[in-house]
């Protein structure tokens, strides 16, 4: 394999996320066309990491354009869907999104204040959030009760993620001290 490929083929798999996730802007929710960009978007999500660790090709700029992959997909993916899914919702729902998202910001300050730069973790009930999340998306015309189970596994994940940065005496993205 010409190495220039083997070398990049991670990052070209993030930027293949980045140019799916802005396509999902032009799709109608709750089309195939939808369905097909969000999973392609999905599974590059999944597989940019394993290439790189099979190709031993991690790197910091490798981790940096997956996270602005995330980002970019979050954003894109939340303007399509995030109107169904509030008409869904109801005020419990509401407050738990609004109580994962202050103890989420919180946990990010106090990273930040202690650590002197933005240290998201890469812990697994966060995983698991995210994961969940994205299948809500899929499934909760059929199952609204999933959008509740998100609500309340972001808060478990906000307030898993502010105490294991509050305890912390040093960064490593995987929540464990240094």
């Amino acid at each position: 394999m010409n190495k220039f490929i083997y070398k990049n083929a991670a990052n070209a798999v993030s930027v293949l996320r980045i140019l799916l996730s802005l396509s999902l802007l032009t799709a109608v929710f709750d089309s195939p066309q939808f369905y097909v960009l969000y999973l392609l978007t999905g599974l590059s999500d999944i597989f940019d990491g394993i290439i790189a660790r099979k190709t031993g090709t991690q790197s910091v700029f490798g981790a940096r354009l997956d996270s602005i992959g995330d980002i970019i997909f979050l954003i894109c993916a939340g303007i399509k869907v995030l109107p169904f899914v509030l008409a869904a919702a109801g005020c419990f729902e509401y407050v738990l999104a609004a109580v994962s998202g202050i103890v989420r910001i919180t946990a990010y300050a106090v990273s930040f204040f202690r650590q002197g730069k933005f240290c998201p973790l890469h812990i697994i009930l966060n995983k698991l959030t995210g994961l969940l999340i994205f299948i809500t998306v899929l499934l909760f015309a059929s199952f609204p009760l999933l959008i509740t189970v998100c609500c309340v596994s972001a808060v478990i994940s906000s307030a898993d993620e502010l105490i294991k940065t509050s305890k912390s005496v040093g960064y490593t993205s995987d929540g464990k001290d240094k």
